[in-house]
């Protein structure tokens, strides 16, 4: 059961960091867009 437990919680760990790594790539190419027009 514990082992179950800890697949659990690193497999939302991982989630977690992609998810994050998607919201930065997003956050940076909406930098990029707005500050290329300039």
């Amino acid at each position: 059961m514990l082992l179950a437990k800890v697949l659990f919680n690193f497999r939302i760990k991982l989630l977690t960091v992609y998810l994050n790594e998607q919201n930065c790539f997003g956050i940076l190419s909406l930098f990029y867009r707005k500050y290329s027009k300039l």
